[in-house]
């Protein structure tokens, strides 16, 4: 079906760092944020190619919006 542009947080967690992809239910570790994201993109390409379209699409076509936001801690 093509290429798709799709959004990553990486976090840093227990000594380590997992990339995790807003738009699918996806999220891979590494010993580094580079390395998480890198076997990010390994596991949406698998989920990819074992998915259908219909479901690929109907995943990427919902609105993802990413916000800061401040909170006061009572």
């Amino acid at each position: 079906m093509g290429e798709y542009q799709l959004t990553a947080i990486i976090e840093k967690r227990n000594g380590g760092f997992v990339a995790r992809c807003l738009e699918l239910p996806i999220a891979s570790p590494g010993p580094s944020g580079a390395e998480a994201l890198a076997k990010l993109k390994d596991d949406v390409a698998s989920f990819l190619a074992q998915t259908r379209d219909a479901e690929i699409l109907d995943r990427l076509s919902r609105e993802v919006e990413v916000a800061h936001f401040e909170v006061a801690r009572p």
